[in-house]
């Protein structure tokens, strides 16, 4: 394993190299998995999920790479994570930090960049202009004209396996983060976060551009998420919460299911107007302000 490379406040790290990146293609296409963990106070969270995620994918959509076979990759992540580890533990601070590890077939790396008082602001500047508030009130609205292409092929398969991974090209996800405010993949004002919804060409919800999400049905009586077959990515916190099946909401312990989200039935819901709340790694749950009635 190299040793990390200070960038700004930033800490990039090579840890398996069998080509220079120059000649890497899948890195200059944009081609390559990669997995959102969070470090916190030197350890790494859900480092093993994280891990058999990555391989999983890794396997599926490169079976014949050749850093399958190298000797210094190990599949099982436990040699990998203590060497990980080691080398977060060099920088000697006990900060909150996003590590993010991306994978091509030739080259393994990491990145580690400061996490500000609240993670789902992303970048200093959003930090900023939210008037430093560690805590916003998070909006949902959906993204009606933005369609998950189901049919799309990349690499041979159906792009609803290609969004079941976390794959950096993402096209939908990176061509909506360059519109302009409001239609922007996050963006504040003073007081709120606003996070688009999307849909597939089917009209059934997906996902953010950053998390899982979960609705409130009141005829179940309890949240639902949709599927991985919607097309979206199988969160980690996601399914910690589906296997208790069980979310504690203002006290209460409320049942969650999988359950197919149309866009029809959440434009009845009065456009969000009920209780909704998004997973990721690195914001654990983050719950709107609406009350369960």
């Amino acid at each position: 394993m190299n040793n990390h490379k200070p960038h700004g406040p930033h800490i990039q790290f090579n840890l398996l190299s069998l080509k220079d990146f120059s000649e890497d293609e899948n890195y200059q296409l944009n081609f390559y998995l990669f997995e959102t963990m969070k470090i916190s106070k030197g350890s790494l969270l859900d480092f093993p999920s994280h891990w058999h995620r990555l391989c999983r994918s890794f396997q599926l959509l490169f079976p014949h790479s050749a850093i399958l076979f190298d000797k210094n990759f190990d599949v099982s992540g436990v040699q990998f994570f203590h060497d990980l580890q080691r080398t977060i533990l060099k920088k000697g601070t006990l900060e909150t930090y996003r590590l993010k590890l991306s994978l091509t077939p030739l080259n393994l790396w990491g990145e580690m960049t400061p996490l500000y008082p609240h993670p789902l602001l992303g970048t200093e500047s959003n930090h900023q202009n939210a008037h430093h508030n560690a805590h916003p009130q998070i909006q949902f609205c959906l993204e009606e004209n933005t369609y998950l292409d189901l049919e799309e092929i990349i690499f041979g398969m159906k792009s609803k396996v290609y969004y079941q991974h976390k794959f950096a090209h993402r096209p939908l996800y990176q061509n909506f983060s360059l519109r302009p405010v409001p239609s922007s993949d996050l963006y504040t004002t003073h007081n709120s976060v606003t996070v688009p919804i999307f849909q597939n060409s089917r009209g059934e919800l997906t996902e953010t551009a950053t998390a899982n999400i979960f609705f409130y049905d009141r005829e179940f009586g309890g949240f639902i998420t949709p599927p991985v077959e919607s097309g979206l990515l199988p969160g980690i916190e996601r399914n910690k919460i589906l296997t208790r099946g069980l979310i504690n909401w203002d006290g209460k312990e409320i049942p969650v299911k999988e359950q197919i989200v149309k866009s029809e039935w959440y434009k009845k819901q009065h456009e969000g107007k009920i209780p909704m709340f998004m997973t990721n790694s690195l914001i654990g749950i983050l719950k709107n302000n609406e009350k369960i009635q």
